[in-house]
């Protein structure tokens, strides 16, 4: 397509430059992190949840005891990978190791918070209704802070303006009159039972 006929839209743009930084390249590595994360939990739960047996021989018998690890061999993956929930012991005692489960819960958490540091969202509004929990009243104003900036500071002045006055160039729109002027929704504006409790809260 010849260039007259394209409005170029690029995120996070510098004057001289073509290419927008990709969103997620300043925090790729706390995404990777958390897939780690993600992941290595489950294998930490398989291995740890049942880390294995210490199989010990009598401490008084030093070095002198011979052990039969072929036969051993066989007992212990009978016991791992099959329904034999028994073993047979010959001068030495079998212990079950102590589990090594961790929460990564807190760890996760903190990555989390990362991501929404660098990328300026609210923790409440990254994570989404699923939660369970409301975004505080800071959250939200916080929130229609960068909503409104990057509504005149982005969308109007690089891709609104830009495409409307291309199309009257070109003839798909009439010259305005009075110019062309640019509104938005107030995103501030009370839902139905905000409006509500406060209206209550007046009342009583």
């Amino acid at each position: 397509a010849h260039w007259s006929r394209c409005i170029h839209i690029a995120d996070n743009l510098l004057s001289s430059e073509t290419f927008g930084v990709p969103r997620q390249r300043p925090v790729w590595n706390r995404l990777l992190d958390l897939r780690k994360l993600y992941g290595g939990s489950a294998e930490m739960y398989y291995r740890g949840g049942f880390p294995g047996l210490s199989l010990e021989t009598h401490p008084q018998l030093g070095g002198d005891v011979q052990v039969d690890q072929s036969s051993l061999q066989d007992q212990m993956w009978d016991y791992f990978n099959g329904l034999q929930r028994a073993l047979l012991t010959k001068g030495m005692t079998a212990k079950t190791l102590s589990t090594q489960v961790a929460d990564p819960s807190s760890h996760i958490d903190k990555h989390i918070e990362a991501v929404c540091i660098i990328l300026d969202i609210p923790k409440r509004k990254f994570m989404g209704s699923e939660r369970g929990e409301l975004s505080s009243g800071q959250d939200d104003d916080d929130w229609n802070d960068t909503v409104t900036g990057r509504r005149a500071g982005y969308a109007v002045p690089y891709i609104i303006v830009p495409t409307v006055k291309r199309l009257i160039r070109v003839g798909v729109l009439p010259v305005p009159k009075t110019g062309v002027k640019v509104s938005w929704e107030d995103n501030r504006k009370l839902r139905p039972k905000e409006a509500a409790d406060i209206a209550k809260s007046r009342m009583e």
